[in-house]
């Protein structure tokens, strides 16, 4: 495992926030190296899934990656995966689970006021 570049999530430093009938959609994005592939799993599906992360922009050698998740209030705990090898937030909380170490997200019903959203992340 090791600590991504830059990395976000509601809750932590780089992600923004609104309102969807599914929950509140929490947009998730990764500065890395140009990978072939990226993810993000998280306890709000028990970890089964892996969400593909799109490559917003790019820049020299580094690409953006991001990907908006419907999520209810609550605690979760989620995890990066930057071609295959987990990848951990860059300065957000972490939580052991299973034996497993996780980033960990808290999303707020509070967190959403109308057309305002939150930024919160990790460069370098």
């Amino acid at each position: 495992m090791f600590t991504c570049l830059r990395s976000s999530g509601n809750g932590g430093e780089n992600a923004a926030t609104s309102e969807d009938e599914d929950g509140i959609l929490t947009k998730f994005s990764l500065l890395q190296p140009i990978e072939k592939s990226v993810f993000v799993r998280g306890s709000w599906d028990d970890s089964r899934g892996r969400t593909a992360m799109k490559s917003s922009s790019s820049n020299n050698l580094k690409s953006e990656y991001e990907v908006e998740i419907a999520l209810k209030p609550g605690k979760y705990l989620f995890r990066y995966y930057v071609d295959g090898k987990s990848c951990m937030a860059k300065l957000k909380p972490v939580e052991t689970y299973n034996g497993e170490i996780y980033s960990v997200l808290h999303v707020l019903e509070n967190e959403v006021d109308s057309g305002s959203s939150r930024s919160h992340g990790t460069r370098s």
